[in-house]
């Protein structure tokens, strides 16, 4: 009934919010073909990940105070790296490699607060002064963070160079 911290599949199962808040990454959408196909299968599925979930967060204390707040200071790392990232890419310079490889070493499976780094960058969104070049830039960097993570999982075999971000 609960989830395993080993198992890759069941962490994916977790998200934090930007206040450091755990909570259960899946959300519950079926289509109607799908559903009429297995109506108990695919509801019993979505629906045990969802109930897994919640279960192993009130059961390990995943949203105790001192974790919380732990990973509310990681969040705000992680938006200085990524503001640091922007304010470069907006005066038209190179993208900061200590901020980008940061970022990335804050998502490898045995850092502290992988979950927390993964959910920010996997939510983030431009700020909205960016224009043009610099918001395509911005989403170029996110999807090659994102891309780095299954590169982390051994699911890819090139790393993404922040050199080839650069218009």
């Amino acid at each position: 009934m609960l989830l395993d911290p080993c198992k890759k599949e069941d962490c994916g199962l977790l998200a934090v919010d930007k206040e450091g808040k755990i909570y259960p990454a899946y959300i519950i959408s079926i289509s109607e073909t799908d559903f009429l196909k297995d109506p108990v299968g695919n509801w019993y599925s979505d629906t045990m990940k969802v109930i897994r979930a919640w279960t192993s967060i009130y059961v390990y204390r995943l949203n105790h105070e001192s974790f919380d707040e732990a990973r509310k200071i990681q969040i705000r790392l992680i938006k200085w790296h990524m503001d640091n990232i922007e304010r470069s890419v907006k005066k038209g310079q190179r993208i900061p490699y200590p901020s980008f490889f940061q970022i990335v070493n804050f998502m490898r499976g045995y850092s502290r607060y992988a979950l927390a780094t993964r959910s920010y960058v996997a939510f983030y969104v431009p700020s909205s002064d960016l224009t043009g070049t610099a918001r395509y830039t911005m989403e170029k960097v996110r999807s090659n963070l994102i891309r780095a993570i299954y590169i982390l999982e051994g699911q890819s075999a090139t790393f993404p160079n922040p050199d080839n971000l650069n218009y």
